[in-house]
């Protein structure tokens, strides 16, 4: 395909000419074939979007609800569903069954969508706009599902599927971001890298890395420990991610953060930490094995700086059927204090809701997540609470109640010594 209002269909097996399409009257930017391959759409700067037979090379019908030049065609591999996309920064979604019987919805973007993707399972629909931005809408009823960290760059392509990475760590960052769909989690990305960092094995020796920075290593001896040193100051917040199993790795990992001396200040075994600084000095970030193993499989991609990351959140769980307010704690969240979740009435009991956060650095890491319940969530305080029966405490109102029990009792025991200590009156008498 060419920027000329014709395109051709060429038999790759022998290259020669099967059908040349000339119904666009502007330049085709974009080209896509249906999964069954016996249709073709095509978008063009003539504002349409027009769908062939393959075998015949016959024009089947045109979309022209477009307003302005389209970049991007896509087929849904599930349905015959189509979506396109361009300068209107909309994606004019149809179901194509038969000319005269398809359906459009408008996706807005706030510049060009240039680009346009389904998932293989056909579910999800991926948009990639000019303005370096990344979405995920449910492809059956054209709602909006994730919006995901703003590029750097521009960005020139957006494959979807299951990818694996073979080219070296240093050429990934410089060409592509990874993305974990569900999650909306960055599995690689482009922070600068520090392949030549020699790691230490103990937090008090050893070169420093300035942050941010991304560090690619390998724990490839039993009892090794990695250790990366850093100054930070009083008040700084430090976000640290460790991929493993998600690029392939066998390493099981224990992530520690240390002052210089080596006294650990917060451990994690799901590859996140989030620590605020106490004071200015040298502190030092460990990653072993759990169990002490190390070989050549066991490789890791340590990522630490001013990455969002979410600690805690509280309340644990939620009602069914009702909304409530989380509170989140983290680091480099900024304003972010809480946010509201709402358990669905047919929600199942047990299971547990996903919280999005958002900040001004993208969407948190921590995949917080709360548990839906069947009875109202209550939270004692120091003063005491009316517990409603049926209903559930929670892990802090247990805490305080037992707190106030173990005062009772030690008042009691107390009051029990004293008396035991003071003679009686009858005793008195006897001894005169």
């Amino acid at each position: 395909m060419r920027l000329r209002s014709a395109h051709q269909i060429v038999d790759v097996s022998n290259g020669k000419l099967v059908h040349e399409l000339k119904d666009h009257s502007d330049a085709v930017y974009s080209v896509a074939f249906n999964s069954d391959g016996t249709l073709l759409a095509s978008g063009a700067a003539d504002r349409a979007v027009k769908v062939w037979d393959v075998a015949t090379g016959k024009r089947l019908f045109t979309l022209s609800e477009s307003t302005d030049w389209v970049y991007a065609v896509a087929w849904n591999p599930a349905n015959k569903q189509l979506a396109a996309a361009g300068w209107i920064a909309a994606c004019a979604c149809g179901t194509c069954r038969r000319p005269g019987q398809d359906r459009a919805f408008s996706l807005r973007a706030r510049r060009a969508v240039a680009r346009l993707a389904y998932s293989s399972d056909g579910k999800t629909l991926y948009s990639l706009s000019e303005d370096r931005g990344l979405k995920a809408w449910d492809a059956a009823k054209m709602v909006e599902r994730t919006v995901y960290h703003r590029q750097p760059e521009t960005p020139l392509a957006l494959p979807c599927g299951r990818i694996t990475c073979n080219w070296p760590s240093d050429a990934m960052t410089a060409c592509c971001h990874c993305w974990k769909n569900r999650q909306a989690k960055v599995q690689s990305e482009p922070l600068p890298v520090k392949p030549k960092i020699q790691s230490a094995s103990s937090p008090s020796v050893g070169d420093k890395i300035v942050l941010p920075a991304t560090i690619d290593g390998v724990i490839g001896r039993a009892g090794q420990t990695d250790f990366y040193r850093f100054d930070a100051k009083a008040g700084q917040e430090i976000g640290v991610q460790l991929l493993t199993s998600t690029i392939g790795s066998k390493l099981d990992p224990l992530l520690q953060l240390t002052d210089s001396s080596g006294h650990v200040l917060i451990e994690s075994t799901n590859g996140l930490l989030g620590y605020r600084v106490v004071k200015d000095g040298v502190y030092a970030v460990g990653i072993r094995d759990r169990e002490y193993r190390g070989d050549a499989t066991m490789t890791y991609r340590l990522s630490l700086g001013d990455l969002p990351v979410v600690t805690s959140v509280f309340p644990l769980g939620v009602q069914r059927g009702t909304e409530t307010e989380i509170h989140i704690e983290g680091v480099n969240l900024g304003e972010t204090k809480s946010v509201r979740v709402k358990a669905p009435v047919e929600a199942v009991i047990g299971t547990r809701l996903p919280i999005q956060v958002d900040t001004p650095k993208g969407p948190a890491l921590g995949a917080p997540s709360v548990v839906v319940g069947e009875f109202a969530e209550v939270v004692l305080t120091e003063k005491g609470n009316t517990l409603p029966v049926p209903g559930r405490r929670t892990a802090a109102s247990l805490s305080q109640a037992k707190r106030r029990r173990g005062n009772s009792l030690r008042k009691r025991r107390t009051a029990h010594r004293r008396s035991k200590r003071a003679p009686s009156r009858h005793a008195v008498g006897l001894d005169d």
